[in-house]
Parts: C-alpha cells; sequence; structure tokens
C-alpha cells in the first residue's frame, strides 16, 4: 500500500465534491443506492452522478462546466477507464475511489498511462480500492474444504448408488501457500490458520514476516510451491505479475501435486500452461475464478476438463444490483480516516502498479 505524502493529504482532507460515475450505483442500485450513498457520506459534501454508459464523454460536451471537470473526488469504475482517463489532465479530479478491487484496467491503458507521465506520481491522483477479502476468503475456504474432503467424488458415488468412504487427513496435517500477504491474502491465512489449523506459508516480492503466516518465500516461488497441498494466488495483474506461474513454473509443485485456486487475476498464468499443468499432474486441480480472457470463450480447452473447475469471476461475492454497499463502505472508511487524520486504507501504487 502506498504512502501518501503530508501535502497530498492535506488537499484530500479539504476535498467535498464527489462525482459518483460508478455503474454499482448509476445503473444498478438505483435510488436505494444513491440514497445509501448520500446517508453514509453526511453533510459536508455535494454529490452528483454520470452514467458514463449513457452519456459517454467526448470533447463536445466535456465544456467547464461538466461534472468530471468540477468535481475533486470521483466514486467511479476503473473497468471503464477508457471512458474518462484522456480527461483527467483538465480534470479536478485528486482522489479516484475504485469500485473494483483491481485497477490494471485503468493504469494499464494508454490514456492513463499518458496523464501519469504528463503529471508525475506525485501530482497524480491518489487511488484506492474497494475490498471484497469477506468473500474470497469463503470461498477459499469452501474450495479448499471441498477438495480435502472429496466432496465431487462423493457427488458421483451419489450418482451410481454407491456408498464408500475415503480416507481423508485433517486439514491441520496440510499446507497452504498464498501468493501476496496484502488484504486478502492475510485475511486467507488468518481464515486458515485459525480455523482450520493449517500451516500458512506466503509468496511476496518485498515482505519477509506478517501475522499468521508461518513462513514467508521472499522471491522464492518455487521452494513456496514445493511446500503447499494448496496454492491460493491473489496477486493482482501487474508487469511483475504477468504469467509468474506460465509455462514449467509449476512443475515446482509436482511432489505434492497440489489444488490451485485463483482469486487474484488470471494473466497470473495462461490457458495453455493451466492444461500442461494438470495434465503433467504438476498440480491435481485448478480451481479458477478468474481467467485470462473474460468471459472465458466457449471454445477454451478449459471447459469440460475434470480436473478444472470455473465459476465466472463470483468470488469478490455480490451480484451487480447488491454490490453498491461494498463499493461505498469502502469510500465512506477512508473519508472518516481522513477526518481522524489517519492512513487510508487501500491506496494504490502507482510504482508497484497495485
Amino acid at each position: 500500500m502506498a504512502a501518501i505524502s503530508a501535502v497530498k493529504y492535506a488537499k484530500l482532507k479539504t476535498l467535498k465534491k464527489i462525482l459518483c460515475a460508478s455503474v454499482f450505483l448509476t445503473e444498478y442500485g438505483g435510488a436505494e443506492a444513491r440514497t445509501y450513498l448520500e446517508e453514509q457520506v453526511g453533510p459536508g459534501y455535494s454529490i452528483s452522478y454520470w452514467n458514463l454508459n449513457e452519456n459517454p464523454i467526448t470533447k463536445e460536451n466535456y465544456n467547464d462546466s461538466h461534472p468530471l471537470k468540477t468535481c475533486d473526488i470521483l466514486l467511479g469504475d476503473t473497468f471503464l477507464g477508457e471512458k474518462y482517463a484522456r480527461f483527467l489532465k483538465e480534470s479536478s479530479v485528486k482522489w479516484l475511489h475504485s469500485s473494483s478491487a483491481g485497477v490494471d484496467k485503468l493504469t494499464g491503458i494508454n490514456d492513463f498511462k499518458d496523464y501519469l507521465e504528463d503529471v508525475g506520481f506525485e501530482n497524480a491522483l491518489v487511488i484506492t480500492r474497494t475490498s471484497y477479502v469477506e468473500s474470497m476468503v469463503v470461498y477459499c475456504l469452501a474450495q479448499i474444504c471441498s477438495h480435502q474432503h472429496g466432496l465431487d467424488v462423493y457427488r458421483q458415488q451419489e450418482a451410481q448408488n454407491l456408498w464408500k468412504t475415503m480416507k481423508v487427513r485433517p486439514l491441520s496435517s496440510k499446507v497452504v501457500g498464498i501468493l501476496g500477504v496484502g488484504d486478502v491474502g492475510g485475511s486467507i491465512a488468518a481464515a486458515c490458520k485459525q480455523a482450520l489449523n493449517m500451516r500458512c506459508v506466503g509468496y511476496s516480492s518485498r515482505t519477509t514476516q506478517k501475522e499468521n503466516f508461518d513462513h514467508i518465500y521472499t522471491n522464492d516461488l518455487d521452494s513456496l510451491l514445493a511446500e503447499c497441498d494448496f496454492v491460493v494466488n491473489t496477486l493482482p495483474s501487474s508487469p511483475a505479475t504477468k504469467h509468474l506461474l506460465s509455462g514449467d513454473r509449476l512443475k515446482s509443485a509436482a511432489g505434492k501435486s497440489p489444488v490451485f485456486i485463483n482469486v487474484g487475476r488470471g494473466s497470473i498464468i495462461d490457458e495453455d500452461s493451466i492444461i500442461r499443468a494438470v495434465d503433467s499432474n504438476w498440480i491435481s486441480h485448478a480451481v479458477l475464478d478468474v481467467v485470462e480472457v473474460e468471459p472465458l470463450p466457449a471454445d477454451s480447452k478449459l471447459w469440460g476438463n475434470p480436473k478444472v473447475t470455473i465459476t465466472p469471476h463470483i468470488s469478490g461475492g455480490p451480484v451487480a444490483e447488491i454490490t453498491y454497499p461494498f463499493v461505498v463502505d469502502s469510500f465512506v472508511a477512508n473519508l472518516k480516516l481522513l477526518k481522524e487524520d489517519k492512513p487510508l486504507q487501500l491506496v494504490v501504487d502507482y510504482e508497484k502498479g497495485y
């Protein structure tokens, strides 16, 4: 998480004009969502709304009175970055709160890269993210427990009218490796450690120690892969993480052939590498909530593979119509931290890309 300079933090405390352009409040949540935002934000702020899908920003309508030009806080969607990134330099926006946990669909596009190059990191707007960590923890625990206790096998046996037990060792004898030790990875480790009594190891490029991790492999991915019965990816998409597990990388896991669970970003591994890893038994199963190309094409080789489980990017939990409380609560939590002169949470580090 990036540190905010004292000068920039002081400016954030003065911001009062909010433009809500997130589809979760302008399209899906309806009047109920907007009322919720206004009640949670409270007095002292002005809030306006703009639907980027119904009213695209153009050079013709982007005048001095346009909400994006006059607001200083943008509550928006980074996955719609193409619709507004090129106008940020001429706006008054100092803080963008993203409805998503990942921001690569904004920070990775050329218009935003041009914006950063023009204004520099110190003068660029602050980006904070929405967390869906509770739902992601539940998803990962469900997958770990299901695979450890052979629930898929028992479903198949039920269809065959077959009563047959399997020998299953307790999860307390198993090791879970978590790629990424931030808010999501740390919360998954806490749940696995405290609820399931598992040994938890992590992978990080910088961190060496953290609560709930028995060990962190700093820049030593192969050693983590060799130790684990379950490998959970929570890493965001960045140049450093793209295809990190592609090629022969998962061969290091072949000794234990762990279950691989991906709730981070699909760009961590390409499709052919997943197929090769399960076919070679480097991993025993791949649980994919995210894939490199979404939606997953109908002709993908991943569909129908008995060693692959696919869910359509739902580990974050809520459907679009009820996502707005997550977005608003994360945003308002940071508003309160500003008022209390405390550091903001889930701040994007431009140098790291997340």
